[in-house]
């Protein structure tokens, strides 16, 4: 009779539990739309009732990386992904936040991984941040540091291996530093690709 009234009470606090925490994770999930340093107690407090709730966890995540507390990010997303291995969104925010802290490999292959779970924006997010690294070498390019835009050039192209202005101008930044072969090689790649440089080979590659 005693064990049943055990199991009972156990029964009680363990659904309370995950009442309380379902509770703080849905306020939280709403704090969230105009509020993420709120929105971050109370997936605080839904974890504190449930240590295993993998979407409070992820939903923290989310809400730092919105604040750029892009480490604390990563470690949450490090739990969602140990509690759930095919969590894809997961993958994805801790692959954004990892390049985004200069850990281009780590990262870029996260993003993969989301790509192949079905993480709804990990190939949009893939070209953006392509984008931004061939901005960036754009600038170096500018200022002649063609070493520094190959480098940035390289990580867009790994992201996005149809960026066809990329291997433009990372051809054109091998050419300038001496890499004549490799960099023709850029350019007939970023003709294939289609992007009309023909004027660029025919000055550069004969």
């Amino acid at each position: 009779m005693k064990n049943i009234i055990y199991f009972i009470i156990a029964s009680c606090l363990s659904l309370c539990s995950c009442t309380s925490s379902e509770n703080y994770y849905s306020s939280g999930l709403k704090k969230s739309l105009s509020d993420d340093r709120a929105a971050i107690e109370d997936f605080n407090r839904a974890i504190e009732s449930n240590p295993k709730f993998t979407e409070a966890y992820y939903a923290r995540g989310n809400s730092k990386r919105v604040l750029k507390d892009y480490q604390g990010c990563i470690e949450d997303c490090n739990k969602a992904i140990s509690l759930d291995p095919k969590h894809a969104e997961a993958y994805h925010n801790r692959g954004f936040s990892k390049i985004t802290l200069d850990q281009f490999d780590s990262g870029y292959m996260d993003l993969i991984k989301a790509d192949e779970l079905g993480a709804q924006y990990a190939r949009k997010s893939m070209e953006e941040i392509a984008k931004s690294f061939y901005d960036n070498g754009n600038l170096k390019l500018d200022q002649k540091n063609y070493i520094g835009s190959i480098e940035d050039y390289n990580k867009a192209i790994k992201l996005n291996p149809k960026h066809a202005e990329a291997y433009r101008n990372r051809g054109l930044s091998k050419i300038a530093s001496g890499q004549k072969d490799s960099g023709c090689l850029d350019l007939r790649k970023a003709e294939e690709l289609g992007l009309g440089v023909l004027t660029e080979i025919n000055e550069n590659c004969k």
